[in-house]
Parts: C-alpha cells; structure tokens; sequence
C-alpha cells in the first residue's frame, strides 16, 4: 500500500514538473519497493527455517544465498537514500530491479525445493500407511473373512501412491533441468 501511495505521489509530482517532489518520492517509491522485497525473502527464510523436511546443510546454504540477497537489496537502500540526482536515483532504481528480477527467480526456487521437500514427506508416510494396510488386510484374510472390498480400496490407494511417486520424481527432474540451466548460478 505504501508503495502505490508513492508510486501515486510521484506520478502528481512528475505532472506538476516539481523536480525535488519527482526525487524525494522516487527515493521513498525504491524503498518501500526493496523493503517488500526484503520482507518476501525474510518469509521464505523463515519457511527454511521452519521445514522439517530440509537437511540442515541444505538449508543453511539456501539461507546464506537469501542473506546475500538481502544484503544487496540493503545496500541499493543506502545508494537510493544517497542519490542526490535523478541519474544517481535511476541508478539505484536499476540496481533495486536487478536485484528483484534474482530475487524472483531464486524465490521460486526455494518455494519450490520446499514444495518438493514437504510433498517427499507426505509420500514417505502414504508409503508407511500402505505397509500397515496390507498386513492389516494379510491379517484378515488368514482369519478367512472376505476382504474384497478393503482390498481394492488399498489396491487404489497402492496406484494413487505410485502415481504422486512418479509426479515427484517428475518434478525433481524439472528442478535439475532448471539448476543445470544456470538458474542456481543466479541464486
């Protein structure tokens, strides 16, 4: 909200041709636009944080790479409070972009390895339940009760298991194919 009540600011200020007006709310425009960006990665940092699901290891190199990313968006902050002319404020607005556009990429990327991370727990455990099932089922059927109907619903269940296996594994391949395309390079 702040940043489209100065994004409006300046849009009047550059109407009115006020050239101090134009440089103060571009200034206050860029901040708040890297304040939401550093708030974007903060929140994604604290899913890291939180996954249980992500090894330690990996996530304090993904935690690193944010901080870098942070730190960058921090110091465009000090170049835009800096900017005393309109060319040292394009320059730190282009500084802001940049490091928006790696931010993104690299967001997606995160949300994704935790997307993925949490889908291999939910999977790792539909696999335990399987197990219980069929010896549930092995231990009413050596009871002689017929169990035909128990045994095509966890038939069905087997297939669901085996088909968001292999939606994974589809996935997991689509986040290599992307890492080898240099998005990780980016991050």
């Amino acid at each position: 909200e702040k940043k489209q009540i100065e994004k409006r600011l300046l849009k009047t200020a550059q109407e009115q041709n006020d050239e101090n007006a134009v440089k103060e709310h571009a200034k206050k425009y860029l901040l708040n636009a890297a304040d939401a960006i550093i708030n974007h990665l903060e929140k994604i940092k604290s899913k890291i944080q939180e996954s249980q699901n992500i090894d330690e290891e990996e996530a304090l190199e993904l935690i690193k790479d944010i901080n870098k990313k942070i730190e960058e968006l921090e110091s465009a902050k000090l170049k835009v409070e800096d900017a005393e002319t309109k060319e040292e404020i394009k320059e730190a607005a282009k500084t802001i972009n940049a490091a928006w556009k790696r931010a993104r990429v690299s967001s997606e990327f995160y949300v994704g390895m935790i997307v993925n991370k949490k889908l291999e727990e939910i999977i790792k455990r539909s696999e335990q339940l399987e197990r219980k099932l069929e010896s549930v089922l092995a231990e009413i059927e050596e009871k002689g009760i017929d169990a035909q109907a128990i045994e095509e619903k966890i038939t069905k269940f087997s297939e669901k298991i085996e088909e968001a296996r292999a939606k994974l594994e589809q996935s997991e391949e689509k986040f290599k194919e992307a890492q080898s395309t240099g998005v990780e390079a980016d991050l």
